[in-house]
């Protein structure tokens, strides 16, 4: 896409920050029998952009059903909950989060056997000394959990020593991904949506 930085920086007139542990969902006004009510708590955004801003160990989930357009991002914050007992929000898991969005995409019209997934994030920004670092797992985990729900990965930009910022714009089906001092990069320019 020529003119990327201006297209990013130029559309966040009505922007979702996805901060650590949360969700938001994007239904298109042309999906039949839903309509998106902003505000009732049932996360559902009429935003053209979400962000995930500073992701480092921290995973970006984005899940979207291609036929209706259904999009739905997760902010996950950890591999499993501590004690593995579940503590909401359940988007901060990496164990819980994917089932917890297909079930409300689902709810809002999306059909499971069309989802997608990319995941973005899990990078080793501390010199921490572990056995293996919260990045790596989350990243695992939720591979993991998409391969068990049937949930094809499509696109990943994950790993590495650096912190990472995700756009999408759903209504374009556009994700981006920025990282401190570099240009964007596309990681899926709206082909699956037909756009």
């Amino acid at each position: 896409m020529q003119n990327l930085e201006l297209f990013v920086n130029s559309h966040a007139a009505t922007v979702r920050n996805v901060g650590l542990g949360d969700f938001a969902i994007f239904v298109p006004q042309t999906t039949a029998g839903y309509t998106a009510n902003p505000g009732s708590g049932d996360n559902t955004s009429t935003a053209t952009a979400f962000v995930c801003y500073g992701l480092g160990s921290c995973v970006a989930l984005i899940l979207a059903d291609p036929g209706t357009r259904i999009l739905a991002m997760a902010h996950v914050v950890l591999p499993h909950p501590p004690g593995d007992i579940p503590v909401p929000p359940l988007t901060r898991y990496a164990t819980s989060a994917p089932s917890f969005l297909v079930e409300r995409m689902v709810a809002r019209g999306a059909r499971q056997d069309r989802l997608v997934a990319w995941l973005v994030g899990g990078a080793q920004v501390l010199a921490l000394k572990q056995t293996e670092p919260i990045g790596t797992r989350n990243v695992e985990v939720l591979r993991q959990e998409l391969h068990r729900m049937g949930i094809p990965v499509i696109g990943e930009a994950v790993g590495g020593t650096f912190g990472r910022t995700l756009y999408c714009y759903p209504q374009r089906g556009l994700l981006v991904v920025s990282r401190g001092g570099q240009r964007h990069e596309v990681l899926h320019d709206g082909s699956l949506f037909g756009l």
